[in-house]
């Protein structure tokens, strides 16, 4: 749904009284230096929120409104559809107020001279192509919450890792055990038949053994669980999930608009307090159970040892197998049930695998959605500004948030983590590296990272006590590089000058068909020839319904690209205020052009002579 800036109000500060309307199409903001161009421009940034192209831009861009608007406040009308949004905010609120619940893609705005660095920073140019896309907030906010199920399942994945790796070493200490209980038991089924008096007290002791196993393997049991109890208890503990999360809601400001959300934020503290309660009940319930399971155990291995005693009485040697006998097949019963164990870790692990696999997949799916979307942009743009410029987006060519992540787990491994870090992401994705990781592959891992087996081996154990999660969901972004044709050749924009990074950048910005686009003198490092031949040109040809607002000194802009609305502003010094705003054919707006913008007569003639009017 078009979005329409249909009006700017201010109190206070430099603009003070200023109640200045926009139209549709092109609005030119005209006027000597000081008169306020640039003032109007970053109010209008400044009350919707927009982030720069760049990062250099957000906090002078900031501080230039709050200097404009001084102890003051900004209300800016936007018209979508038949309905309207305002949005107001004062020079010391960290955001707008806003009336209106109409969604809207927010307008793209440059500020003066933020076009030449948009050629020259990475994240400048993403974002360019990214305002051609749509649902991009959506997007991200998706693989955000894909890469955090991710993060979460691969923490998981390590805790029952090293758990099974602990039951299999269990299981490998006690395989010879059943061949032991078997042999242990054929001596002693040959010294009792030699103490047939004997058969009622072996009777019992064979009960009482049974049910020290028993209890035995129930004690295992029980310590697991309070372990897991005690584990849960502590990670819920640690959810940082405070009343302060919503901002108290400021006096004399009407109804509490945020006290639903205070309610569900309360709600959400009470639920964790009763999950934490509930635990604390389990786990005092399962310490009763430690405690009821050892008494019995006690007071079964009193009885075992009074009938023992009588047996060794009657033979030692009785009495010797007979402990044996007993005390493999406690770890024999232990055996068993570390067995079923580690099948269970086994499925477990299976089955969160499969798990991270499907949530990887999607993370791939949504990163090649977005390499795609963007290279579809790219080549658009490049038709419609070709062959001048073009625009290519080469995938993955941005690794920098993995080598970062990179970076920070490899910190204090004593490997020389400066130069192996680039050197890893250039070779390996991150979901290369952390299966190499977790199969503890070291071979291919020299093989495909081209290191030695025995720096791979010490990269596979280092990552493994560090957090790979991390580098797991770490961002590879794109790249996407502007170019200029330049005699027979294509230069990127990293290798321009400043006037031929505007010459590129500035079309492909303009070349957004519905978008508002607002531009801080767009003229800057361009010459005459370049603004009649290609800015107009693209502006003219963006939609009827498309709002562009240029604050400009060159009259060809307002001039031949036919402008809407003109706003002629002028200044007392102290304070900036509206002096004409109409149409181009008004004749105090062609007096205006006429006699303060740079080569206004000219402008009047190319336009004269374009459409042979005598």
């Amino acid at each position: 749904m078009a979005v329409l800036i249909s009006r700017l109000q201010v109190e206070e500060g430099f603009l003070d009284g200023l109640d200045l309307h926009f139209t549709s199409g092109l609005n030119v903001l005209i006027g000597p230096r000081g008169s306020g161009k640039t003032s109007i421009i970053e109010l209008i940034r400044f009350a919707i929120g927009v982030p720069g192209f760049t990062d250099k831009v957000n906090a002078a861009a900031t501080a230039y409104a709050q200097a404009v608007l001084a102890s003051g406040r900004v209300t800016l009308t936007l018209t979508i559809g038949d309905q309207q949004v305002t949005l107001t905010r004062s020079a010391d609120e960290v955001g707008s107020r806003r009336m209106g619940t109409q969604p809207f893609d927010a307008p793209i705005i440059l500020s003066q001279n933020e076009i030449e660095q948009v050629g020259t920073d990475v994240s400048g140019r993403l974002r360019l192509i990214d305002g051609f896309r749509h649902g991009t907030n959506d997007d991200l906010a998706r693989e955000t919450s894909v890469a955090g199920e991710i993060s979460s399942i691969t923490a998981e994945l390590g805790e029952v890792a090293v758990d099974l790796e602990s039951l299999r070493e269990a299981e490998r200490r006690s395989e010879t055990v059943p061949q032991e209980l078997q042999a242990a038991q054929l001596r002693e089924a040959e010294l009792l038949n030699q103490l047939g008096e004997a058969a009622g007290d072996r009777e019992q002791l064979q009960v009482l053994t049974n049910q020290l196993a028993t209890a035995a393997v129930r004690g295992d049991a029980i310590d697991s669980t309070i372990k897991a109890v005690r584990a849960g208890i502590e990670r819920i503990r640690q959810v940082p999930l405070s009343s302060s999360i919503v901002e108290g809601w400021p006096e004399g400001a009407g109804p509490d608009l945020l006290a639903e959300a205070r309610s569900l934020v309360e709600r959400a503290r009470t639920s964790l307090a009763d999950v934490t309660e509930s635990l604390q009940q389990a786990l005092a319930a399962s310490e009763e159970a430690e405690r009821a399971n050892r008494e019995r155990q006690i007071q079964d291995e009193d009885a075992s040892r009074t009938i023992r005693r009588r047996l060794e009485s009657l033979q030692e040697g009785a009495g010797a197998i007979t402990r044996q006998v007993a005390e493999l097949q406690v770890r024999n019963s232990q055996l068993e049930a570390t067995k079923v164990a580690v099948s269970e870790r086994e499925q477990r692990l299976i089955g969160l695998q499969a798990r991270r696999d499907a949530l990887l997949d999607e993370l791939d799916r949504i990163r090649e959605r977005r390499y795609s979307e963007r290279a579809d942009v790219a080549e658009a743009l490049s038709t419609r500004l070709g062959p001048r410029v073009r625009a290519e987006v080469r995938r993955y060519g941005h690794p920098v948030g993995y080598q970062n992540a990179l970076l920070s787990v490899l910190r204090g491994s004593g490997l020389q983590y400066n130069t192996l870090a680039p050197h890893l992401a250039a070779r390996l994705s991150p979901r290369e590296l952390a299966g190499f990781v977790e199969s503890g592959d070291a071979v291919t891992l020299a093989n495909l990272a081209e290191v030695s087996p025995d720096r791979a081996q010490r990269i596979i154990e280092h990552l493994r006590q560090a957090s790979i999660d991390e580098v797991l969901t770490a961002r590879v972004e794109d790249d996407v590089e502007l170019q200029l044709l330049d005699g027979a050749e294509y230069k990127p924009t990293t290798r321009m000058s400043m006037g031929q990074r505007c010459t590129v950048v500035l079309p492909v910005l303009l070349s957004h068909e519905d978008r508002v686009v607002v531009v801080d003198q767009p003229e800057d490092h361009l010459d005459n020839e370049f603004i009649v031949d290609t800015v107009v040109r693209v502006v003219e040809g963006r939609s009827e319904s498309a709002q562009t607002i240029l604050a400009t000194h060159n009259a060809n802009i307002p001039v031949l690209g036919h402008a809407q609305n003109v706003v002629l502003l002028g200044s007392t010094g102290r304070r900036g205020f509206v002096r004409v705003a109409a149409s181009l054919e008004d004749p105090a707006v062609v007096d205006a052009i006429t006699t303060v913008m740079e080569g206004g007569a000219e402008a009047f003639r190319r336009r004269a002579a374009f459409y042979h009017v005598v």
